[in-house]
């Protein structure tokens, strides 16, 4: 999927918030359960390009210190997301919509952020870890 990286992204933020919307709106467990693996299939879609990407792309000097940031990053969305879920839970009067939509939100910065996302597909020639087999801007 070389090349391909930003539609993979696309197609799982908008899959994965798609399924959150819909999961808070299910009449019934089973619809929940569905949609909460629908959502995680398109997490999986924008996560494995995240992680894949500097490995691909940048250079070998620095991909070890790139992929330690982007772990961090995670690493702290992980303890900053139940924190604002609960916030807004709170502030919505308990009311667990609020904290749905922060989940939606955040599926759908990936979205945005994809659309900033060149690559190109790498040439036979091209020794891989240079930068001339892709342009990442973000």
């Amino acid at each position: 999927m070389v090349g391909r990286e930003k539609l993979l992204v696309m197609i799982g933020a908008l899959l994965s918030c798609i399924c959150i919307y819909l999961m808070f709106q299910a009449s019934t467990v089973g619809l929940v359960i569905f949609y909460q693996c629908l959502s995680t299939i398109g997490s999986v879609l924008v996560v494995t390009p995240a992680l894949t990407l500097p490995l691909k792309y940048i250079s070998k000097d620095t991909v070890g210190s790139a992929t330690g940031c982007i772990y961090f990053g995670g690493q702290t969305a992980g303890i900053i997301a139940p924190s604002l879920m609960g916030f807004m839970i709170h502030r919505f009067n308990g009311s667990y919509q609020a904290a749905f939509w922060v989940m939606i939100v955040g599926m759908f910065i990936p979205f945005l952020v994809s659309l900033a996302l060149r690559t190109k597909g790498k040439s036979a020639e091209a020794e891989p870890g240079s930068m001339s087999d892709a342009e990442v801007a973000l």
